[in-house]
């Protein structure tokens, strides 16, 4: 420190360069206790240079009270220390500002080592104080936010290794912050989003200062969590990498809630697409927005397909029905809704709509194809009209076969008591023809109904079409050709023969009467196999020609039982019935090919027999059918009795004629002598020909018994009668066939009895 002696000394230049650098000094004279202050050390103490005289007590008198100890402590020491000090305070200035200032100064001795004076400066470092104050509470602020915040936060270095994790981000992965310091990012990562990981931090790196994105973390017990992490770079001042700064948020109960959704979304598309009805959305205005693979295979078109046309102009072309059906996709509801909409092809789709309006404006509209179910219906219909109509049938036949009974019978007693008188005979034969029409009616309309009796046989159909084909030619005739194409094969069914050629003169007439001029009609038959294709099950015998054709506003309706588009008088409707009926029952199938103006193939399959045709059996005409014993007749219609009862004396019985079955049970137990054979009708008021069978046997054991009835195959098998196995007699029948029948089982020959 320069002296007075010192001729180079400036004391005024010393004062200007602490003024200029706001240094204030002071001196103290200990055993004065005078102080001397700089004006610059005025200034920092809010007075203007010499306003006030200053001592020792002056000075501590400024500084705060809170600091006054510790500045009288620190003076003491270097009192009795000698040693250098240095302090930093605060001092209230007049005008109650607080302001912090540094002094550094130190003790002047004499020459015995006394304390003689203090020396020193003083500078104001308020602005310093405040601005450590306010770093301080920044990086404290910085802390209690790094560690108290809620998401993971973490510090890594160049390396990307941990340096500093928050408590979140060490929860997040179940470690203790300290077990993390020293980890890698790929450390903590999935292994299947390292590669991510990794080029996250390059593009942070080298291109963009921060970088986010969404991956697995591997937590200390191996479970897997989703965290959104937002990387950012550090750098020095002077640009190089210091580290990185990283932020992540736990976003796994979203993602496995997205999952869910994801799934249970494509659970729904996959249910939506393999649902078997149809289901479609619009939005507000109207436009689909979504079709279902049934809608489009039901309708023809693609969604695309459908959103670039007007697709309820396509589908309803009548204006007032399409705008009915927009209403009605647009107002919802959920009811039920019979439609019938046009397709891509120009099909009506027989349809039901429910349509639901959802919160967002969009429609959700749900259809099912009906058009199969009507059609089903209509069967369903067409069956019962069907059973209503044999029901019926089956009555009439019943009733007509006991009128032909005694028509016949009678023509046959005529005829033998006018012996040859031709006027009269010339009658007979037409009663008898008329008869055999009439049967052959009865037949017809037992046949469309499946209830006509059947007596099926093995025959080959080839040799059954040779033996018709010269009626079949008188049939069609001369303006139209017949050609018969045989299979090379032998074509063998078991079918009843009789109807078997009902079929084949029910199928050349409607070919007939489908050929306005000339034109051929042909007959094919063949084996085909319509299951293994190793074999040939069926027997297709195919009748075309070459006629008009059918309409297909009628294909549908040509098996129903009188439906005919022929002039009135010109049929009755029944030949196609009769032809389906007959083949069904004969547990075949009809199918028709049809195009107008080129003509019609109908093809009768029937199942193939492996078997030879069985010879046909040759009446004995020598055989003697009279006998002399006892029968029992039971019949309610008193002129199918009185008939039965004239052929049965006629060739030498005895008969005992009763109305029902409880007056052949009185005339059974009022006969003592024998009784050789029962014949009972079947169907009779009060007890049937099966319970009388029954209870006369208990009465008469081994009675032969014959049945006598004019209802059908399915009728009779209902009352049991034929599954016994029993002898059976048709109505109508003649009175040879009769007698032929009653010998045989009073002989033992083929009947068997019933139980």
């Amino acid at each position: 420190m320069p002296t007075c002696a010192d001729a180079n000394f400036d004391p005024d230049l010393l004062m200007q360069a602490h003024e200029l650098v706001h240094v204030g000094t002071w001196t103290w004279e200990v055993q004065s206790d005078t102080v001397t202050w700089s004006d610059e050390l005025f200034r920092l103490f809010g007075l203007e240079p010499g306003s006030i005289s200053l001592r020792y007590e002056t000075y501590i008198s400024f500084v705060h009270p809170d600091d006054k100890q510790h500045v009288a402590r620190t003076i003491a020491s270097a009192l009795e220390t000698k040693a250098p000090f240095e302090f930093d305070d605060r001092i209230v200035r007049p005008d109650g500002e607080v302001r912090v200032h540094h002094s550094r100064g130190h003790v002047v001795c004499d020459a015995a080592g006394r304390a003689i004076r203090f020396v020193g400066a003083c500078i104001d470092i308020t602005e310093r104080v405040r601005e450590q104050e306010a770093l301080a509470a920044s990086e404290e602020r910085f802390r209690s936010i790094f560690e108290q915040s809620a998401v993971g936060l973490a510090v890594a270095d160049a390396d990307t290794r941990l340096t500093k994790v928050n408590a979140s981000f060490a929860r997040f992965l179940r470690y203790e912050p300290s077990e993390l310091v020293g980890k890698s990012f790929v450390d903590i990562t999935h292994p299947d989003d390292v590669a991510k990981t990794r080029e996250m931090v390059r593009v942070t790196e080298t291109g963009r200062g921060s970088y986010t994105y969404e991956k697995r973390y591997v937590r200390r017990d191996e479970s897997v969590m989703w965290g959104r992490t937002t990387v950012t770079r550090l750098r020095y001042d002077d640009g190089t990498l210091d580290g990185y700064m990283g932020v992540v948020e736990d976003i796994t109960e979203r993602k496995l809630a997205d999952e869910t959704l994801t799934r249970q979304s494509e659970l729904l598309q996959s249910i939506m697409e393999h649902l078997p009805v149809m289901v479609s959305m619009f939005d507000g205005n109207g436009r689909p927005i979504y079709v279902n693979r049934a809608w489009e295979r039901a309708f023809g078109w693609t969604l695309e397909e459908a959103r670039a046309i007007d697709l309820f102009a396509a589908v309803y072309p009548d204006p007032t029905h399409r705008e009915r059906a927009r209403q009605a996709v647009m107002a919802g509801g959920a009811t039920w809704t019979d439609v019938d909409p046009c397709t891509r092809d120009g099909r009506t789709l027989s349809s039901s709509w429910a349509c639901i309006s959802l919160s967002d404006g969009t429609s959700l509209t749900i259809g099912q194809d009906m058009t199969e179910r009507k059609q089903l219906q209509e069967r369903a219909l067409q069956a019962q009209r069907m059973e209503a109509l044999g029901q019926l049938a089956g009555g009439v036949a019943h009733d007509f076969n006991n009128i032909l009974t005694v028509i016949t019978a009678c023509a046959t007693f005529v005829q033998e008591a006018v012996g040859d008188n031709p006027g009269v005979l010339d009658d007979v034969k037409e009663i008898e023809a008329a008869s055999r029409r009439a049967e052959a009616l009865t037949r017809q309309l037992l046949a469309f109904s499946r209830r006509q009796m059947l007596k099926p046989e093995v025959v080959d159909v080839n040799t059954t079409i040779r033996t018709l084909s010269k009626t079949l030619n008188r049939l069609i005739g001369e303006n139209i050709q017949l050609e018969i194409v045989p299979a090379a094969a032998p074509a063998t069914v078991e079918v009843d023969i009789h109807q078997l050629e009902q079929v084949l003169l029910n199928l050349v007439v409607n070919a007939r009467d489908a050929i306005r001029e000339t034109g051929t009609i042909m007959i094919a038959t063949g084996n085909v196999a319509r299951g293994d294709p190793r074999k040939d099950d069926f027997v297709a015998i195919t009748v075309s020609d070459d006629g008009e054709g059918i309409p297909a506003s009628v294909r549908d309706r040509i098996f129903e039982p009188f439906f005919t588009t022929k002039a009135v008088g010109k049929g009755t409707g029944l030949g196609l019935a009769t032809v389906l009926g007959i083949v069904e029952q004969s547990g075949g199938t009809v199918e028709v090919e049809s195009t107008v103006g080129v003509g019609t193939t109908f093809r009768v399959l029937l199942p193939t027999v492996r078997a030879c045709a069985r010879p046909v059996a040759v009446e004995d005409a020598a055989e003697n059918l009279r006998g002399l014993e006892t029968v029992l007749l039971v019949e309610d219609e008193a002129p199918v009795r009185a008939i039965a009862r004239r052929i049965l004396v006629s060739y030498g019985y005895t008969v005992m004629e009763a109305r029902h079955g409880a007056d052949a049970l009185r005339l059974s137990d009022n006969h003592a002598g024998p009784v050789h054979l029962l014949i009972t009708d079947v169907v009779m008021p009060e007890m049937g020909g099966r319970e009388l069978s029954r209870m006369i046997r208990q009465r008469r054991p081994g009675l032969p018994i014959l049945y006598m009835s004019g209802y059908t195959d399915d009728e009779l098998l209902r009352r049991g009668i034929l599954e016994t196995g029993a002898q059976l007699l048709r109505k109508p029948f003649l009175p040879t066939e009769r007698a032929r029948v009653v010998r045989q089982l009073i002989c033992g020959g083929q009947g068997k009895a019933a139980p």
